[in-house]
């Protein structure tokens, strides 16, 4: 029998209590992660790519220039300036 780790216990999507990194935040991804995100209490927006807080979230490959660009930032300015 396969034994689970401690964080496949934790996440919401395996019936186990989020560690609140997305509760709160404004956070983008494939649609199909919409419902997921929201669950964990982030506030989920059709964007290429999101910034907040020094985190930073993208939709989809095709938005991988954009993504790269607020990486830079984020670690050219730091999380503030995110």
């Amino acid at each position: 029998m396969a034994r689970s780790s401690d964080s496949d216990a934790r996440s919401p999507a395996r019936g186990g209590r989020s560690r609140g990194v997305a509760d709160g935040r404004r956070l983008t991804s494939y649609p199909s992660l919409q419902t997921d995100l929201e669950n964990a209490s982030a506030t989920w927006v059709d964007e290429a790519v999101v910034s907040e807080d020094g985190l930073v979230t993208s939709r989809r490959p095709d938005d991988l220039d954009a993504f790269n660009q607020a990486l830079l930032r984020a670690f050219t300015d730091g999380p503030a300036g995110g």
